[in-house]
């Protein structure tokens, strides 16, 4: 695995934390203060949360071939590659029903903005990105 996976990955990261404290502010600006347990129990339950899931599971699955190739288990290959490429740009890319909520985010958090910008410049990168 090269080091852009790597470099996906925590960027990846760093875009569902803004994403997820930006949606955290406007949930405590509407409802009030959320201990960090019951945060987590939103984030895992509640539909309002149910959009960052795919971030979250596509930072799993990137840690999850890291770890393999750690452990001496083949590298992915072409297919899983693309596989992980395609998901990455459907972070950035939502769905119509998450694009609005998405694109708000991206003009109102600076870190949102920042983060998405990175993500994106992983997926301009010519071919092939992760080797």
């Amino acid at each position: 695995m090269t080091q852009d996976l790597k470099m996906l990955r925590n960027d990846l990261l760093r875009l569902h934390g803004a994403l997820l404290a930006a949606e955290r502010d406007a949930h405590e600006r509407q409802y009030g203060r959320v201990a960090p347990g019951e945060m987590l129990q939103m984030l895992i339950n509640d539909e309002n949360f149910q959009w960052l899931r795919p971030i979250s599971g596509l930072v799993a699955d990137i840690d999850e071939a890291l770890a393999e190739e750690r452990k001496g288990e083949p590298a992915l290959n072409d297919e899983a590659k693309a596989a992980l490429l395609l998901r990455a740009r459907a972070v950035v890319e939502p769905d119509a029903t998450l694009v609005d909520r998405y694109r708000a985010w991206i003009q109102d958090a600076p870190d949102v903005l920042l983060a998405h910008r990175a993500v994106v410049g992983h997926l301009r990168k010519p071919a092939p990105l992760i080797n």
